[in-house]
Order: C-alpha cells, then structure tokens, then sequence
C-alpha cells in the first residue's frame, strides 16, 4: 500500500526522485525526509530512531513544481521573515501603503517623463539601500559606466559634486585622505566584500545582457537588480522580444527570490495635452513599451514634475502616485511628494524640508 523511499538528502539524491518515481506506481510513493546524507550514514553514527521517525512521517509524493497545502503554511511563514525592500525616507508613505516595501519575488516599475530626474530619484534610493538594505544590490546602467556610476555614488556619499571639478582638482580631492576614508565605507563592507555590484560590460544582445544579469544574481549574491532604464533595454526590439524579455524577468524572479526595479520612460502626451514634464501625472498606458511590463510588475510607481513651473518651489517638487500594488491592494494618484533641494543635491519627503523651513511658508 505504500513504498516509502529513502533518497540521500544532497542535490544529487534530491534530483534524481523524479527519475526514480516513474519506475514506481505514483499513488503509492512517499518521501522520507532527515537530517543527514543518507540510510547508511545514519546508522553509522547509531541513529536508527531518526530512520524510525523518517518512516512514519514520510510524506506522499508531490510533483515538483506543485504545492500541497499542508506545506503552504511553511511557505507563507518563511516569506514573512524574509525582509522587504523598504522604500528610503523621503518616499516613506509608499512603505505604509505596501505593507513595508517590495517584496522578494517581485518587480517594481518606476516611470516618468524625459528629464524628470527618475536617475536622480532612483540614485538616492539606491545609495539609502547600500547601507539600510539586507539585500545586496545589483546596479545595470544603460547610461553610465561603472566609473560614472560610482562617481555619482562617491558625490552623494561625500556630500559634493565630483562631477562639476576640473580634471585637477577632481584628481586632488579623489586623493585626498578624506575622498580615501569616504570611498572605503562607500564601495566596502566592514568584512572586506564589496558592497555592492555594478554591471560594466553591456553586451548590446539581449541575450547577453540577461546571461551577465543571471551573473550578478547567482555569482554576486545580488537580490536586488535595478535596470535603468528598461526602456533603453528594450529599445528598437519587437513587442514580441519585450514580451520574452519581461517572461524572463518573472522567471528569475521565481528561481532566485530577485526584486527588479525597472526604471521606465512614459511616452509623451498627444499635442496640446500635458504629461508628467508638466505636473500632470501619466497613466499606464503612457508607460514606453509592451502592456506587459506593467501587467507582471508587483507595483507601479508613476512620477510627475512641472519642470517647466516659473516658482522654484514648484519646479522642484516631484509628485508620486502608486497606480498598482499587488501586495497591499491601496493605490493613490498622489502617495507622497518628493522635494529636490537643489542647493545641497539632497532629497526630502516634502513635508519634512517644510518642516526644516518653516521660514518660507
């Protein structure tokens, strides 16, 4: 009535019960479980009752890739103590919405219109992951090398705009002890490792620029991976290559725990209409490429700035809606508003620079 199989408990015994439970009638088949090798070392090191218990609580076969449900209650405990990706301070009022962050497992869109500063946002949280995330990160950027990149990370970290010196004096400051104490917290753990990973080699095929993202998640450890922009990715491709792409995306996803942020551009409004470079916020359909990149994500994040507003203050208050939210269900047109302090390169959750100004209002 029962055949009870004791496979050795490494990957090469784990992957070989589906070969084996097709010589053997399905129905009957159970899986003995324990904490060892296999039978035979159990009973060198005199542990016979663990192969006792193992038999009377093997548990019926179950075809990889399904779930019984007496096991979802496991599942459901172990992703509850998997930490999320909290969002940083200034879009706090995302993490009330989203139940504390994004979850593993999933992907988050964040569009907007050209110019609207999406890398200066996507920047400022990324640097806030760095230090706060228990996920290591995995950075893809379309639009600046690894040396661009983490200069922008180095002028953030010491509070001063590398980017803007003359080669002199960047070589100067780069040099000097204070820019050398700065880069080791910046670029290194306090073990030595790398705090991060940056991919450098954009391989111009989509296959290849997958092969060297599977590099970071697997050889890298990194669990979160921002690709900015995807649009840029997937720019002049086929909406069936866009479809394949994001497909792919969700299957990473699944095997590895990932979260993806994918950094978007919205498409402009039709003439005499205004979009998110005006202060009017986009839809979904504004996103650039195929429907499916925001049918799979988890969250939609849509920005919106009137870049063009002749009051400063207004000009430099970018508005955040969350028109998605897979997790949490709550979705706003205006989640928080984000304020760029211009003078400084900083970003603040609006109400909190009020607050630090109450001169000006």
């Amino acid at each position: 009535e029962k055949i009870i199989y004791f496979a050795d408990q490494d990957d090469a015994g784990q992957d070989a019960i589906p070969g084996i439970i097709k010589s053997l009638p399905q129905n009957k088949v159970f899986i003995a479980k324990f904490n060892g090798k296999d039978v035979n070392e159990l009973f060198m090191k005199g542990r016979e009752g663990d192969i006792i218990s193992a038999f009377f609580n093997a548990k019926k076969f179950v075809p990889k890739g399904i779930v019984g449900s007496g096991e979802v209650y496991d599942k459901i405990l172990e992703e509850a103590m998997t930490p999320k990706l909290e969002f940083p301070p200034f879009m706090r009022a995302l993490n009330e919405l989203t139940g504390g962050g994004i979850s593993t497992s999933s992907a988050c869109a964040i569009s907007a219109s050209t110019g609207l500063a999406k890398s200066t946002i996507i920047n400022e949280a990324v640097y806030y992951w760095l230090f706060n995330s228990p996920h290591k990160i995995g950075a893809v950027s379309m639009e600046q090398s690894s040396a661009q990149y983490g200069e922008l990370m180095l002028s953030r970290h010491c509070g001063r705009k590398i980017g803007k010196m003359k080669p002199e004096e960047k070589l100067e400051y780069l040099r000097s002890d204070y820019v050398m104490t700065k880069q080791k917290e910046l670029f290194f753990t306090e073990d030595g490792s790398h705090r991060w990973h940056i991919l450098d080699e954009r391989d111009e095929s989509i296959e290849g620029l997958q092969s060297k993202i599977m590099e970071l998640i697997v050889a890298c450890e990194c669990r979160v991976v921002v690709l900015d922009t995807l649009s840029d990715i997937l720019d002049n491709t086929s909406i069936d290559v866009q479809q394949g792409f994001t497909k792919w995306i969700k299957s990473v996803m699944n095997k590895h725990g990932t979260i993806f942020l994918l950094i978007c551009h919205q498409r402009k409004a039709a003439s005499g209409q205004k979009d998110g470079s005006n202060g009017a916020m986009g839809d979904e359909s504004s996103v650039q490429g195929s429907s499916t990149i925001v049918k799979s994500v988890a969250l939609n994040i849509m920005l919106a700035r009137n870049k063009l507003a002749e009051d400063v203050f207004e000009r430099n208050v970018t508005t955040v809606a969350l028109t998605k939210n897979r997790t949490g269900s709550d979705t706003s047109n205006d989640a928080c508003k984000i304020y760029y302090d211009s003078e400084h390169h900083r970003l603040y959750a609006l109400e909190d620079w009020q607050a630090e100004h109450p001169a000006q209002f």
